[in-house]
């Protein structure tokens, strides 16, 4: 332990807040000025295992429009016999994709799994220290999370058996500078009197089509929300959620405006959960194509899951259940596919009357 709070003391900068893990991510030390980020003091931290202190808000949030959708492209499955099992394949394969961003960009589980292969990694390795940047966010003693950059510096150690893993200091460095507090602040203060960010009303979603877009900076995931927009009925309200989406790559937005273009012009989206860079952009090339936008705080219907009968019914209420659910759904979109068969590859045995009889008289 003296080791690394050495080697942390000798590093230059600015003397931020950080935390010591061992190889089974316990943490083994908290420094001071971890209290002012969290609230939580020193002794209620130390010894205690990382995941504890790992907030799952923005995962539980983000399979909420998950579920929603799983569940209507099953009720479509089961309803609609016209559906192509290649819809129900491209509608899994796009679901699983979605599944698999949301648990390696949020899920606490994702984050602690990853602190322990890097460090099986580094004591493998030949290396004495590494370090990576990465982000975090934690849980704060009242009740809220914040959001953090954390760097994971690993160190090694002379012993008699040679160079052993020391442990990794893991320094927090708040994303909110300065200069976006100054903002926030005087955001609140313009909105009170009326020229801040638009607070949009809420729109309850009750049966829409919902897109969840994971991210709009990815030109490669453009082509599994795009062939989901084409099968969209265009003459139905399409609910685009953009909740999670922090930044905007020109060529995403325009691949997603060229696609939703003819609903746009019957004023049949709506763009929920925005963030202020998809705004301005959306308004910008509205107001070339000269269309209306409709933005909106989207409030989703709570998630029921089937028990014992069909009038049966229990609420989901906590995100490990929501997970479940999800799984669930995957796995009946599995079993379309697997059960089904297109008639056409279907032949007609034809009867041969040349072909003798495939009984077997029993013996006597």
């Amino acid at each position: 332990m003296g080791i690394l709070l050495d080697k942390h003391e000798q590093r230059k900068g600015p003397r931020l807040p950080f935390i010591i893990l061992d190889r089974t991510s316990t943490i083994c030390y908290v420094s001071p000025r971890v209290q002012s980020l969290v609230g939580y003091a020193k002794w209620e931290i130390q010894g205690k295992a990382y995941l504890d202190f790992l907030s799952s808000d923005l995962y539980e949030a983000a399979l909420v429009p998950l579920a929603y959708c799983l569940d209507r492209a099953v009720l479509e499955a089961q309803n609609d016999e016209k559906v192509r099992i290649r819809r129900i394949e491209n509608r899994k394969e796009l679901y699983e994709r979605h599944n698999e961003h949301v648990r390696t960009t949020f899920a606490p589980q994702h984050k602690v799994r990853s602190v322990r292969k890097l460090i099986a990694d580094f004591e493998r390795s030949k290396e004495e220290e590494f370090e990576q940047l990465s982000q975090v966010r934690l849980k704060k003693k009242d009740g809220t999370a914040i959001s953090l950059e954390d760097t994971l510096t690993l160190h090694k150690f002379k012993s008699g058996w040679g160079r052993e893993y020391a442990g990794m200091v893991v320094t927090l460095t708040p994303t909110e500078t300065m200069w976006e507090a100054i903002f926030r602040v005087g955001k609140g203060f313009k909105r009170m009197i009326g020229l801040g960010e638009p607070e949009f009303p809420e729109y309850e979603i009750n049966g829409e089509y919902v897109l969840p877009i994971m991210t709009l900076s990815q030109a490669g995931s453009m082509p599994h929300y795009l062939f989901e927009l084409v099968r969209s009925p265009r003459d139905q309200k399409l609910v685009v959620d953009l909740s999670f989406v922090n930044a905007v790559q020109s060529v995403c937005f325009d691949g997603l405006w060229g696609q939703i273009g003819p609903q746009l012009q019957e004023g049949n989206v709506i763009f929920g959960n925005v963030n202020k860079e998809f705004r301005l952009t959306a308004e910008a090339q509205a107001k070339k194509d000269g269309v209306k936008l409709n933005f909106n705080k989207l409030v989703y219907p709570q998630i029921k899951e089937p028990t014992l009968g069909q009038d049966d019914f229990r609420l989901v209420n906590d995100y490990e259940a929501l997970d479940g659910f999800i799984s669930s759904r995957l796995s009946t979109l599995e079993g379309y596919i697997a059960n089904s068969i297109s008639r056409k590859s279907l032949q007609k045995v034809q009867p041969d009357p040349e072909r003798k009889s495939d009984d077997v008289q029993a013996d006597r």
